[in-house]
């Protein structure tokens, strides 16, 4: 009697290969592949991947499964997991004689720290706030900051150790710095998985604050530091206020008496903080508006300023800010190298449209005092929208409103 070899073929469980697994820090997710070496003579029911954080996993922990014939790799992924957690995966596959393993993986869910550096905040003369935040990700970590007039930095400010999972605020408060000075920073942390770091960030230190608490950024120019803001200050050094004359005749009354005036363009108090304030020259020849140490510049010393900038044919684009967002348009040959940042502030002026004491020129012009006089006028230097011609040493009527500058005494 014939007897079919078929009948006698040795079964049993499959042969599985856990070729690999890969942990996504973006969806905080493992997804880990498998294949089926061998079936073992018989149909395989069910084949997947299976994991635990307890080590060889098995088809009663956590899987992902599937059904059919004629597989033989095969993938599954792992969602919703714990950050910084041990995890332990393997495929299977099962037919009638049992379930057959795989090699066991070992994936951690390692996320390094999340660093943010901030904008630096409650900038002043000698201080500032440097400001962060850590996620630690559920590992320790140390934070700290580091700062300097580098990107090298050099100073360092140690803040904590934190841990969790959570967004945490970091900031310290800076003082004893030098007025005038830009300042590179960033938060940096350190846990088992290394060393992190945010973006490097950077802030200026103002150079100037006026009697009224106003705060100017400053510049240094073959030598000479100058303010790069126009002078805002509505009383002298002395605390003695300074005249603000509204009335357009009341302004321009002024030619007679000598009385120093000040006001904002078209009155508007608002147009103060982007515009500066429109000076008289009695105001500005008057050098108790500036801050001791300061001075409203000579004629001689704007001269000085335009030549260095090669010259009063390019120096108007070397001064002006660029772009066409304040300065009407073209703005012509602007690129503020010198870092003098002048502004089309505008002018008030004796005789501007056939009106006294009438505005005029904002966004085209900026017209900056010098405290020289020629005979009975004043000398100021002139920068416009539609060249990058400067002129200076010019003469007008000592009742005009123009913008200020200040240049550190030597």
């Amino acid at each position: 009697m014939l007897i079919s070899c078929l009948s006698c073929e040795k079964k049993e469980v499959p042969t599985v290969k856990t070729v690999k697994a890969i942990f996504n820090d973006n969806e905080i997710s493992i997804e880990a592949t498998g294949k089926i070496v061998s079936y073992g003579g018989a149909d395989v029911l069910s084949y997947g991947i299976c994991m635990n954080q307890s080590n060889n996993p098995t088809i009663a922990d956590t899987k992902v499964e599937y059904n059919g014939v004629g597989v033989s790799s095969f993938t599954g992924k792992f969602s919703d997991l714990e950050i910084n957690a041990t995890y332990y995966v393997r495929a299977y596959a099962v037919n009638s004689e049992g379930t057959g393993y795989g090699e066991v993986l070992e994936i951690k869910t390692s996320i390094k720290a999340l660093v943010t550096t901030k904008e630096a905040s409650a900038v002043g003369l000698d201080s500032a706030t440097l400001n962060g935040s850590v996620n630690p990700n559920n590992l320790l970590s140390e934070v700290w900051i580091e700062y300097g007039e580098t990107t090298s930095y050099g100073s360092k400010v140690i803040i904590a150790n934190f841990n969790g999972s959570a967004e945490i605020p970091v900031k310290v408060k800076l003082t004893s710095l030098a007025a005038g000075k830009v300042y590179y920073f960033v938060v940096k942390v350190k846990n088992e998985l290394g060393e992190i770091s945010g973006s490097q960030m950077s802030f200026e230190t103002y150079g100037l604050k006026d009697i009224d608490g106003n705060l100017y950024h400053t510049v240094v120019i073959n030598g000479r530091v100058w303010t790069k803001e126009n002078l805002k200050t509505t009383h002298f050094n002395d605390g003695t206020s300074i005249l603000n004359k509204t009335a357009n005749a009341d302004w321009s009354a002024v030619t007679g008496t000598a009385e120093p005036a000040y006001c904002y363009y078209d009155n508007n108090e608002a147009n103060k903080n982007v515009f500066g304030v429109l000076y008289n020259w009695y105001a500005a020849s008057n050098q108790n508006i500036a801050p001791v140490g300061w001075h409203v510049p000579t004629a001689d010393e704007l001269e000085e300023l335009i030549f260095y900038l090669g010259g009063q044919y390019v120096a108007g684009g070397k001064m002006k800010t660029t772009g066409t967002s304040i300065w009407e348009s073209p703005n012509t040959d602007a690129t503020n190298s010198s870092g003098f940042s002048a502004i089309p502030a505008g002018v008030r002026g004796d005789r501007l449209d056939n009106q006294l004491g009438a505005f005029g020129d904002l966004y085209t012009d900026a017209a900056f005092w010098s405290c020289s006089e020629y005979n009975s006028s004043g000398r100021f230097m002139f920068v416009s929208y539609n060249t990058a011609f400067v002129q200076t040493r010019m003469l007008v009527s000592k009742s005009y409103g123009h913008s200020l500058r200040l240049i550190k005494d030597q």
